[in-house]
């Protein structure tokens, strides 16, 4: 059983080991979803640099079952990783992000989080960058002690 911090550190750390391994051409910048970062870093010749930035949100989390002073939760969560390639050839870096992605995430079980549903949905053109996003759903159950109860 997680608690919801270590499920969202079990989710980013995959995200991390997976990019770290990714074999892109070129390395790519990771942005994180609560740290203040700047992506609008350019190149030499002042084309716009690709970069992702990688985001966890919990959803429903129906109670499955009561104990002693305790309740456990079916609890789900979406990963979103946000893939923007410099548009013009967007498609191809776009793709091939999005598939270290999705063969790290597809039908995958890390510890007790399940993960199902990965996608990866074309967004189009978004300032200087064509967006492409990976989206995986996952659940876990989670144990709450209820105090006061």
């Amino acid at each position: 059983m997680s608690t919801r911090t270590e499920a969202r550190d079990a989710v980013l750390g995959a995200v991390r080991a997976a990019w770290l391994a990714n074999g892109t051409t070129a390395p790519i910048a990771m942005h994180w979803d609560d740290v203040a970062s700047d992506p609008t870093g350019h190149d030499a010749q002042g084309l716009p640099l690709p970069w992702a930035r990688a985001s966890v949100r919990f959803l429903a989390s129906p109670v499955e079952a009561h104990g002693n002073n305790e309740a456990k939760h079916l609890t789900e969560g979406i990963l979103t990783v946000q893939l923007f390639a410099p548009f013009g050839d967007g498609h191809k870096l776009g793709d091939e992000l999005a598939e270290v992605l999705e063969v790290a995430f597809r039908a995958r079980r890390i510890g007790d989080l399940w993960f199902y549903g990965a996608r990866s949905p074309e967004v189009g053109r978004e300032g200087p960058w064509f967006r492409t996003d990976f989206v995986a759903n996952f659940r876990f159950e989670e144990r709450v002690v209820l105090v006061g109860f």
